[in-house]
């Protein structure tokens, strides 16, 4: 008794794609909610320039810079250190692509 064996057919993980129809790409947009709360670059979704970007960030003082300068200056006379670096300063989200302002954070002392 001999026995057959079966061929199956090959399985395609993914399906092909046809050359008569088109191809599809869906563009996702991202929530720019979060831009209020990050310091550093994020992406965003510009609606002026309708882009997935990543933002530039631009520094300001801002109150609580001017909060450190305060105890800086009453502590050891150094109320300039606070404006030297970016840490204690607001950020604002730009995109690079058109210079769109598309979100602020605010540094808070507390």
């Amino acid at each position: 008794m001999q026995m057959q064996q079966q061929q199956l057919p090959a399985v395609q993980m993914y399906p092909a794609h046809l050359p008569n129809q088109p191809l599809f790409i869906q563009e996702v947009k991202l929530d720019n909610q979060i831009l209020s709360t990050s310091p550093q670059p994020t992406q965003a979704y510009c609606s002026t320039c309708n882009k997935n970007i990543v933002t530039n960030i631009q520094t300001q003082s801002g109150c609580g810079t001017f909060t450190w300068a305060v105890i800086f200056g009453f502590a050891a006379g150094l109320c300039c250190i606070p404006f030297c670096t970016d840490r204690c300063k607001n950020k604002i989200h730009h995109c690079p692509v058109c210079n769109n302002t598309l979100g602020f954070y605010e540094y808070k002392f507390c």
